[in-house]
Formats: structure tokens, C-alpha cells, sequence
């Protein structure tokens, strides 16, 4: 072993806070509103418009507090409120005017909001790398949703999730300017699922009006996950159902496939493979850690979709690595990147919607608009760290009929370590935020 692998990192949390006042219009501001001893701990990573204040001058902020434990406020600053938990979406940029698309991050299961995408260095790509390499063109959010793993009493299932997603997609995109803007997804394991399941249950009107650029799946198991680890996890508790739905040979997944067939021809669609397998979840003393074996969590037949638009690539990391990237690292983030900046490059007519309003695809039974009988739901509240992967790019197959874009062959065995596969910051799992070893995270 590697000495420096069993150094831990420094514990620097990070936490949102949501809708500023107005009387704290800058940084700076805000800066004041923490006590004069934690201050100088406190580093502002962002500070952009909130998405819930239609009369505008509202905040949204990430912080990061480098020390130890949580940063005390102000007396005097009663109207600020520090959330670890990133529930709903969460604007990380302020683009420039002309706005080319939303990207919409979604994580996995028991995963955080934002923690899930989070490297060793703490550096959050979709925050601190994206908007600047794709010129502020787009706004960028991430969306988080309760789905812990441990002693769970949320009978939440897929369906529940995609609704809940889509509810909320919809209240930030009512605005003015911004309901007609195209969208692209990124979606990591149930993140996929759910974002999948949502563009499904959509009815063809209501589809046909949003402009869907391409949706990015990381290791989504559209065929079912490997969930032999965590059924004795949930076992007993309100998430077993859920669990259950996600594993391989599920009828959920497999009515999912079917209904996903009829609208997947019209999105472009990145499908990611991860090739080293998970360590396995083992629940020690009320704790979730990560053992020494290993497993296969997402098939790579599991982890396509199948169809002619998609572009399947290989990622050389593990299920919950693989959306952790890193600048610099084997050419992954720059690939994200270009995938990316040819999705706003793209025509804005090609994705009117016009075609889909005229294609009898889109004939879905009436119970695929359930979720829009009622539009005075609730959105999910808006109150509110890590490691990376390398992609193995081969050449694709120019003959292939099943995947769209595919490999010639796949990549070879990978068993050599990842320099990320050392103490990291937390990657929150629905639990408070916390630092723990590599064998102690989990999704």
C-alpha cells in the first residue's frame, strides 16, 4: 500500500443556502452573516440568481468551510440558512444572456445532490470547471432528492421520484425566456432512471414543447442493478420495494424500456459503461462502508439503452467513480465537454418540437399524463463533496445496427489502482454531511 493512501484528507463540507435577501447582493455580504471567527473559513465557491424568486435580486450561494465542524452565524442574520442536504434542484452558475440550454444533473441512489459529483481534489466539475469551458452558454443545475439507504422510512418508488422531478422541472422552467429553452440531461444511476422515467410518463403535448437536446446516462441500469449487497441493507425497512424494482429482471425496468422505446429515437443519447467493479456495501455497526470485494454493480449490457441514436462509451472506473472527473485526466471531462458543446451548437429549430407533435409515436395511453391532472403539487423544498474517472475511447464500430454508436470491441481488463482511489472528501449518501475513508462511502 501506498503511504499516502491512508492519509486522510482535509474535512471541508460544503453547504447551500438559498434565497439570500436582497440585503445581502454580494459575496461579501453574505460573508458578514457568519460569525467573525468562522469567517475567515468560509470561501464563497458561488453566488448566482435564485431560480425560485420571480421579482428577481434573490441568491442562491454554495460555501465551503474549511474546518472543522459547522460555521456559526451571526446573531443579526436570522433570514440565512445553511442546508447540507441540496434537496431539489440548485442553480451553480450564472450564465450570460443569451442562455443556450439548461443542463440537469441527477444523482443515483442514496448519492447527494452535489457531493456525488464531487473529485478528491473538492473540486465539483458541473460547478468549478463547466461554465466557464462552455463560455457561460448554459445554466447549470443539479437536483437532489431523498433516497437514503439506511433505516429508511421512505416508501418513495420510481414513479414517485420521476413525478416529484418533473413537478419541479417544471416550476423552474415556467418563467418567462425559459420554458421554451432546450435541455440537456446528465443522469447517474437511478439519476438516469428517474429523468428516464419522467420524459416517459410525459403525454405527446407536453412533450412535443420540450426541446430535449441529449441525455447523458452514467451507468444507468436500464435492465437492472446488482442489488444482492443492498437487499440485506434495506431489508425490513420502506426502501425494499425500490430496491427491489431496480434489480436485474425487473418488470418495473422492463415496462420502463418499452415505454422509453417510442420517444429514445428523437433524443440523442451518451451512454457510459463503467469496466472496474464497486466495492460492496456492508452495513458494520449502523454504518455503510465499502468492503474489500468487489462487483459488477451495472452490466454493460445493463448500462445501453439500445437504440440507433446512442453513443455508447467506456469509462475506466468503478459505478460511483465515474462522475467524479477530473480536468487533465486521460482526456474524460474534455470528451464531456465536446459532447456538450455540439449539443448548444445545435439548430434551435431541430428541436421546436414540430416533429413530434406530428408523429403517431407519441400516441401514449392517457395514464402518462397523470402526473399533470394537478399543477398546484408542491415542488420539493428548496432548502439546502469525492474522486474521478478515466474514459477508455476506442474506436467505434461503423457497422453496428443495435447501439447506434458503438465499440469495435471492448476494452481490456483495467486492475491497476486509481489515483483517486485514496481518503476523499465525503460523497453525502442522504445522510448529514460527514468525512469518511474510501471503504466507508458508498453510491
Amino acid at each position: 500500500m501506498n503511504p499516502s493512501d491512508s492519509v486522510r484528507r482535509p474535512k471541508f463540507l460544503t453547504y447551500r443556502i438559498d434565497e439570500i435577501p436582497r440585503k445581502y447582493a454580494t459575496p461579501d455580504q453574505l460573508l458578514q452573516c457568519f460569525h467573525s471567527d468562522d469567517k475567515t473559513y468560509v470561501h464563497v465557491k458561488s453566488f448566482v440568481p435564485s431560480i425560485s424568486d420571480i421579482e428577481g435580486g434573490e441568491h442562491t450561494a454554495t460555501i465551503q468551510y474549511q474546518n472543522e465542524g459547522r460555521p456559526r452565524l451571526d446573531v443579526a442574520a436570522e433570514d440565512i440558512e445553511l442546508d447540507p442536504d441540496f434537496q431539489g434542484f440548485t442553480p451553480l452558475n450564472a450564465p450570460d444572456e443569451n442562455v443556450a440550454a439548461d443542463i440537469i444533473a441527477v444523482t443515483g441512489l442514496g448519492g447527494h445532490a452535489f457531493g456525488s459529483w464531487v473529485n478528491s481534489r473538492g473540486h465539483m466539475w458541473l460547478r468549478d470547471y463547466l461554465p466557464k469551458d462552455l463560455m457561460n452558454r448554459a445554466r447549470i443545475l443539479i437536483y437532489g432528492y431523498h433516497s437514503v439507504l439506511q433505516k429508511s422510512h421512505n416508501r418513495s418508488s420510481l414513479r414517485d421520484y420521476s413525478d416529484s422531478f418533473m413537478q419541479d422541472l417544471m416550476g423552474i422552467r415556467s418563467q418567462h425566456g425559459i420554458k421554451d429553452r432546450p435541455i440537456i440531461f446528465i443522469g447517474h444511476s437511478l439519476g438516469g432512471l428517474i429523468v428516464k422515467k419522467a420524459l416517459s410518463d410525459l403525454g405527446p403535448d407536453v412533450l412535443s414543447r420540450m426541446p430535449i437536446r441529449s441525455i447523458l446516462f452514467f451507468g444507468a441500469p436500464h435492465t437492472g442493478l446488482n442489488i444482492r449487497a443492498l437487499q440485506a441493507v434495506v431489508a425490513g425497512h420502506a426502501n425494499e420495494t425500490l430496491v427491489r424494482d431496480l434489480g436485474e429482471n425487473s418488470s418495473v425496468l422492463e415496462d420502463l424500456a418499452q415505454s422509453f422505446e417510442k420517444i429514445a429515437k428523437f433524443i440523442k443519447i451518451y451512454s457510459f459503461v463503467e469496466t472496474h467493479d464497486t466495492p460492496v456495501v456492508e452495513q458494520i455497526n449502523d454504518e455503510l462502508r465499502r468492503r474489500s470485494v468487489r462487483e459488477v454493480m451495472v452490466s454493460k449490457n445493463s448500462a445501453r439503452v439500445g437504440c440507433p441514436t446512442e453513443t455508447v462509451r467506456w469509462v475506466s472506473s468503478d459505478h460511483s467513480e465515474m462522475v467524479k472527473l477530473r480536468k487533465g485526466q486521460g482526456g474524460h471531462y474534455l470528451f464531456i465537454v465536446n459532447i456538450l458543446k455540439e449539443a448548444l451548437q445545435s439548430a434551435p429549430e431541430k428541436w421546436e418540437g414540430s416533429m413530434l407533435r406530428d408523429t403517431p409515436l407519441f400516441d401514449l395511453p392517457t395514464e402518462h399524463n397523470h402526473w399533470l391532472q394537478d399543477h398546484s403539487l408542491p415542488t420539493t423544498p428548496q432548502r439546502g463533496y469525492g474522486r474521478s474517472a478515466t474514459f477508455q475511447l476506442v474506436q467505434s464500430s461503423p457497422n453496428s445496427n443495435t447501439y447506434g454508436t458503438t465499440l469495435e470491441k471492448e476494452p481490456p481488463s483495467v486492475v491497476q489502482e486509481n489515483e483517486d482511489s485514496r481518503s476523499t472528501q465525503i460523497e453525502s449518501v442522504g445522510m448529514h454531511p460527514a468525512s469518511l475513508q474510501d471503504d466507508d462511502t458508498y453510491w
